[in-house]
């Protein structure tokens, strides 16, 4: 997956778990899913050195009040709450919108991509805000966190440090594009904040550009490769 590739530069280090197998989709997320993952994270702990520091990704969606009975967001709480009962040393990212070059159809971007390229019509939630980062970003935040031995043992959100609105993303995608989105537009306030206070020095060390064009260069850099 994504997140597997992209943290590959740890698979040999001895002292760092990366936990990168788990359910990928909160849209097609079972119960099944779900129980896969906390037997194997249970195992994992089990069999684990307790001086090995066990890195756990999770979602800043937790957050939402819309999702707080959403089967995937449950689970991932519950998760999270696993790993620090049963870990001696951890850190858990909460990731916000990941965008990458390994696709997966059921991610908000690739999503809408591919309905964009196809013609097909979709439902645009408007006025909708997400959160999206470059998966490139994520490693650069999440290594200087593991590097530097901060936060262990706490719960790490990385994300943007500004959200778009779906509609804009709708627009930079067709831009890039050259052709209009065919889409139903429904109002909508699904909105919710992420407390990125802890990260903000080290975007700031790392000389991270969140800025205006963000979203603009990371349609440039995945649209043909998602």
């Amino acid at each position: 997956g994504l997140i597997a590739q992209a943290f590959r530069q740890y698979e040999n280090d001895k002292n760092i778990l990366i936990f990168a197998s788990g359910v990928s989709s909160s849209k097609t997320c079972t119960v099944f899913d779900c129980n896969r993952e906390e037997e194997l994270i249970k195992k994992t702990l089990k069999d684990c050195n307790k001086q090995t520091l066990i890195v756990y990704f999770s979602s800043c969606g937790i957050a939402n009040a819309n999702l707080v009975n959403d089967i995937y967001y449950i689970h991932k709480q519950r998760m999270e709450n696993v790993i620090q009962a049963y870990s001696d040393k951890s850190i858990i990212f909460r990731l916000s919108y990941v965008v990458g070059s390994v696709g997966n159809p059921s991610t908000l971007f690739q999503y809408l991509v591919n309905k964009i390229k196809s013609q097909e019509e979709f439902d645009l939630w408007s006025g909708a805000k997400r959160n999206i980062i470059d998966i490139d970003d994520v490693v650069s935040i999440a290594s200087y966190v593991i590097q530097n031995d901060l936060f262990e043992n706490e719960i790490v959100n990385i994300a943007n440090l500004n959200d778009n609105t779906i509609d804009e993303v709708v627009r930079e995608i067709s831009s890039y594009f050259k052709i209009s989105a065919k889409c139903s537009i429904i109002k909508c306030s699904d909105n919710y904040s992420i407390d990125i206070d802890k990260i903000k020095p080290i975007v700031s060390s790392l000389d991270l550009d969140f800025g205006v064009n963000y979203l603009k260069s990371i349609v440039a850099k995945y649209c043909d490769n998602v």
